[in-house]
């Protein structure tokens, strides 16, 4: 039983850290990343490549007394690159969310009028209610 139990524990710790290696995210099932949101972390990932890359060759050129131009001028055109790339991402997550945003209005607009349509419907067989006791009052 306690075997059993230690063989759970390590298959869970294990779906875990594969949804932390794959997602960056705890948790036993990874939640769906949106393609926006998939873009985004591998530019995240390339940046912090270029940044590796850099900092190697920036060590690589001291031991040996190199320049390290070349390498630095490669991370300048990828991160230009990148650069392009954030600000095309950032124009559609702007249009996305705008988009949303009109979604959501036009959803809220509708639970308000299914709200107001409700009272107005309790209203009116308040008033007809009101009514009716009138008349039996008279």
């Amino acid at each position: 039983m306690k075997t059993l139990i230690v063989l759970l524990l390590i298959v869970v710790a294990g779906l875990a850290a594969i949804s932390f290696v794959t997602t960056g995210e705890m948790g036993l099932v990874p939640r769906r990343l949106s393609p926006e949101e998939t873009q985004l972390r591998a530019l995240e990932r390339r940046l912090e490549e270029t940044r590796r890359q850099v900092a190697s060759a920036g060590r690589a050129a001291g031991l040996s007394g190199a320049g390290a131009s070349a390498a630095v001028a490669a991370a300048q055109r990828e991160v230009e690159r990148l650069g392009a790339e954030v600000e095309s991402l950032l124009a559609r997550l702007h249009d996305s969310a705008v988009k949303h945003a009109a979604e959501a209005r036009a959803g809220a607009t509708r639970r308000v009028e299914r709200v107001r349509a409700k009272a107005r419907e309790r209203a009116e067989k308040l008033r007809n209610a009101v009514h009716a006791f009138q008349r039996e009052l008279r």
